[in-house]
């Protein structure tokens, strides 16, 4: 069986990328803010200070991004539930009684489709 991406799918790879891009940008601003005060400020901490500075620091928006990821993820897979169930209600309602004919089948015109007797007949 081979499974076809849906909606769904794309929108948590969607989320997984914004997340990423997110905690990179962050991790950016990181470090960099954590180098420049470095270079204006030697004196005020030793150099494996700011990099434990910005190790810190890094650690707490990855976990953030982390927590952000995995609440998306959750509301997309209660949207895809909800799909389901709607979608399942939705065929339940098409159902008909045994022995009826749809009505989609109803509704169709076979009057063209039928074939005239005498021109079956073999003579």
């Amino acid at each position: 069986m081979i499974h076809s991406k849906t909606n769904r799918d794309h929108e948590k790879e969607n989320n997984g990328t914004a997340v990423r891009y997110i905690a990179i940008g962050a991790m950016l601003v990181i470090w960099s803010g954590t180098w420049l005060l470095y270079l204006l400020m030697p004196e005020l901490m030793s150099g494996w200070a700011f990099v434990a500075l910005g190790t810190i620091l890094s650690g707490v928006v990855l976990t953030f991004a982390g927590f952000h990821y995995i609440q998306l993820n959750r509301q997309a897979d209660r949207a895809e539930v909800e799909e389901a169930k709607e979608l399942a209600e939705h065929s339940k309602k098409d159902e008909t009684a045994p022995g009826t004919t749809p009505p989609s089948v109803q509704s169709r015109n076979y009057e063209e489709y039928r074939v005239d007797p005498q021109m079956t007949s073999r003579t």
